[in-house]
């Protein structure tokens, strides 16, 4: 199953609850140590550095998608520029109240988020610790299938069911859009197909080999129980880290 997000934050204990703002302007976008929600409403994100030669990329946030949450859990300055197109409703949440639920999640939905962070501000992935990998096979060996996949095919195609979360035991993938063109390219001991897994809709890229691959394939209804496990709070930080990567890479190949 899923990981519902409107149904996480009606979850959400009273001392945890915000009272939800509303936001007319840009200028009212301020953030200091501060991730927002949207509850309702649209906004455009602005990223000149997408591009070279000084051209510009935008991407629409709406409902269920987040501002500044990727920042606040990195300690990172928001660097992009927001536009209103509708009226926003928000949900503000103390970057230190997030640090901490994710510090106290289990394992498995740190270094998720950990190995997501990256990417989200750099074009290129970065490689998470070997210690992922390590502790990965030995908590879910049983439960996952070690694959083959040979140079030249295909993991996954746009559409297919989300049936696995992967993670690259060996190998090299390419990961394309619609057209083919490749958006990013990631090697062991990486993960991916985590995204669609936790929503629960199918793949919206193709995921190629680019060499012989071996994975292990952990099945999408495993690894949203073990998901499930942790508090309502830092599964939401979870999601919206996995939306905001998503959304950037929409942002990074719109144009290809």
């Amino acid at each position: 199953m899923p990981i519902d997000c409107e149904g996480l934050i009606e979850s959400l204990p009273p001392e945890v609850m915000s009272t939800d703002i509303v936001i007319e302007q840009a200028s009212d976008i301020t953030f200091g140590d501060i991730g927002f929600l949207i509850r309702s409403g649209k906004c455009l994100l602005k990223d000149s550095k997408i591009y070279k030669h000084n051209l510009h990329g935008t991407q629409t946030f709406s409902q269920g998608d987040s501002i500044g949450f990727a920042e606040v859990i990195s300690r990172r300055n928001v660097e992009h520029r927001y536009g209103i197109l509708e009226p926003l409703t928000v949900s503000p949440y103390a970057g230190d109240r997030l640090r901490k639920e994710i510090a106290g999640a289990s394992f498995l939905l740190r270094e998720v988020i950990r190995y997501s962070l990256r990417p989200i501000f750099e074009a290129d992935r970065g490689r998470p610790s070997a210690v992922f990998e390590d502790k990965f096979f030995r908590h879910h060996a049983k439960l996952a299938q070690r694959l083959s996949i040979p140079n030249g095919s295909y993991l996954y195609q746009i559409g297919d069911e989300s049936r696995y979360f992967y993670l690259i035991e060996k190998g090299k993938v390419a990961l394309q859009n619609e057209v083919g063109a490749t958006f990013a390219t990631i090697s062991d001991p990486e993960c991916l197909g985590e995204i669609s897994v936790i929503e629960g809709r199918n793949r919206t890229s193709t995921a190629l080999a680019l060499t012989d691959v071996t994975v292990l394939a952990l099945n999408s209804a495993v690894f949203c129980e073990e998901i499930a496990k942790d508090s309502p709070l830092s599964q939401i930080c979870l999601i919206q880290v996995l939306r905001r990567l998503h959304l950037m890479n929409q942002l990074r190949y719109s144009h290809m």
